[in-house]
């Protein structure tokens, strides 16, 4: 098995000032992004399905992803997801459901959801499809954090492509943005 090549922060990142609370190598609860142009004062938080691999000193293809596109929109970005396990597999997140940890952590996460709601200009979710092999668990998990979001009085926004009607039951995942989607208010239908 060929081991992937570690992605490093682009040179728009402050990597400096990267913050991240997790569990290394077990949980990500939340990662928190400086750029360096500071040409926007707005800052984003992102709510991802689950962390792949970056960290403080490495990145990942999604979240390369999440800062190229809002490297134009905002100064900083919060990343945060469903479930905090990492993993590259997201069917890694159907065996954290079922371990002892999952009410600990999922719990946790919800908090450090509510903390970081505030600092956050813009709220952007992009979990994607339920890709895990456990729905009642995945919109279990997604409908906590809308609430999470609804009882802060927010409006999540999803990234859609430029006019695009497409009516999706779930966001899109930040894998396949590009920088040539837009955000919108994004309505999540039960």
């Amino acid at each position: 098995m060929s081991k992937k090549a570690i992605r490093e922060y682009k040179d728009y990142i402050d990597a400096e000032n990267i913050l991240i609370d997790d569990i290394p190598g077990k949980y990500r609860f939340s990662l928190s992004v400086p750029f360096k142009s500071k040409r926007n004062k707005k800052s984003a938080l992102v709510i991802l399905k689950n962390p792949s691999e970056a960290d403080k000193d490495k990145s990942d293809h999604t979240i390369n992803n999440v800062l190229k596109f809002c490297e134009k929109h905002y100064g900083h970005v919060y990343i945060m997801n469903l479930f905090p396990n990492y993993s590259t597999d997201p069917k890694g997140v159907k065996v954290f459901i079922s371990s002892d940890e999952f009410s600990t952590y999922m719990e946790k996460n919800i908090y450090v959801l509510n903390t970081m709601i505030p600092k956050a200009d813009d709220i952007i979710i992009a979990w994607g499809g339920n890709s895990i092999g456990n729905k009642p668990e995945y919109d279990k998990a997604i409908n906590a954090v809308l609430n999470a979001i609804g009882e802060a009085k927010r409006i999540p926004l999803a990234v859609r492509i430029k006019l695009s009607l497409l009516n999706r039951k779930y966001p899109w995942h930040a894998q396949v943005w590009a920088v040539n989607h837009d955000l919108e208010t994004y309505e999540w239908k039960v």
